[in-house]
């Protein structure tokens, strides 16, 4: 595990700056473009991510005789347990003799320690535009504590009796059991992220009319 390294914000991208509560970290999470805060959309409800930590490490690695100094953009940790870093950058940026050093040593570094790396780019971070939409929606309702409220039981019940094997809609849910709409989004919300309802959250706006199933 890692701890986030403090960086001047004068030194990075101006006032392009973002503090974010965390679910997934239960902290507040710094960040510094708004595609570090869109790929951080994307950690929060992947559910293969286990963990990551923003700004983790910085390195020094001798290129061309020279010492030289590196920060990462984000560490990941899969629930596999298998690690990745990662830099972030907007494509534009990646033609820049500067932006080439920079990734050249990261990736020397994490190939000579058995690491994974990757660059994310604005192409790949913002590719599923209804994924980082319902990724807005959705996190709000994670950072409340609904993992025992008492809907969830009734929720789980009625969604199993269902008869209709294409799932309910959160809409019938709300109407059957007679609850609060908002009641029923964030512990249906809940019940998915841990791993007992599915809904799609990656090519369909999430709506009172989406569908969750078993």
């Amino acid at each position: 595990m890692y701890t986030p390294i403090q960086i001047n914000r004068s030194t990075r991208y101006g006032n392009n700056y973002w503090e974010v509560y965390s679910p997934k970290l239960k902290r507040t999470v710094r960040l510094y473009s708004s595609l570090e805060y869109d790929h951080w959309l994307l950690l929060e409800v992947n559910p293969s991510i286990k963990s990551f930590c923003e700004q983790p490490l910085k390195i020094n690695y001798t290129l061309e005789h020279k010492i030289h100094s590196s920060i990462f953009d984000a560490w990941i940790l899969y629930t596999d347990l298998t690690e990745e870093f990662r830099e972030i950058k907007y494509l534009f940026d990646l033609s820049k003799p500067k932006t080439q050093k920079q990734i050249n040593i990261q990736r020397k570094w994490c190939l000579e320690n058995g690491y994974k790396y990757s660059v994310q780019t604005d192409d790949i971070i913002r590719k599923n535009s209804i994924l980082l939409e319902n990724a807005k929606k959705i996190i709000p309702f994670l950072s409340n504590s609904l993992e025992k409220h008492p809907l969830n039981h009734k929720i789980l019940r009625y969604v199993n009796c269902s008869s209709n094997p294409t799932g309910t809609s959160l809409k019938n849910i709300t109407d059957i059991l007679q609850e609060n709409i908002n009641s029923v989004f964030g512990c249906v919300i809940n019940l998915v992220f841990q791993g007992k309802l599915k809904i799609d959250i990656e090519s369909q706006r999430v709506t009172i009319h989406s569908k969750v199933w078993c």
